[in-house]
């Protein structure tokens, strides 16, 4: 009896870690969120208007997102080509609200964040994709070395 309880409390333990762990990392991307929103109504100079509009935007994006993650009956290459798909529609919704001038700036913003991400800058991604390139080289390598030191040893 004394183990169930004691198994009972354990279990009880590990899932309030894992929900604070969750709750800790909705937080933090909230905060994100939050911190580019207002840094894109700032330094676009986005109206109250465009701003509402824009929020709506990312929202209805958010929903159909999910609603797709949700589907289990498409492919995942279907469930990419579509997730493609709804990014399109959110930029073109986007940048139908922006002037010209606001649209500059959006792309100069998307200039640069790939050009860290080629970089290996962009903190989301670590050291980005070149990063994985260079660790995924350096482990074939070490597999092709430890493939030829096998031999020599079995001969000993």
């Amino acid at each position: 009896m004394k183990k169930m309880i004691v198994l009972a409390l354990v279990i009880i333990g590990v899932q309030l870690t894992a929900n604070a762990q969750d709750n800790k990392r909705d937080t933090i991307r909230s905060h994100y969120r939050s911190e580019a929103r207002t840094k894109m109504k700032d330094e676009l100079n986005l109206s109250k208007e465009q701003a509402q509009q824009m929020k709506a935007i990312k929202e209805e994006s958010k929903q159909k997102m999910q609603a797709l993650r949700d589907d289990k009956s498409i492919s995942d290459a279907d469930r990419k080509a579509k997730a493609m798909e709804l990014g399109k529609e959110r930029k073109e919704k986007m940048e139908g609200i922006l002037n010209a001038d606001q649209k500059a700036k959006m792309k100069e913003w998307g200039e640069k964040r790939k050009e860290h991400m080629k970089d290996g800058k962009d903190g989301r991604h670590g050291k980005g994709m070149k990063h994985w390139k260079e660790r995924k080289e350096q482990q074939e390598k070490k597999e092709q070395k430890e493939k030829a030191e096998q031999p020599e040893k079995s001969e000993q």
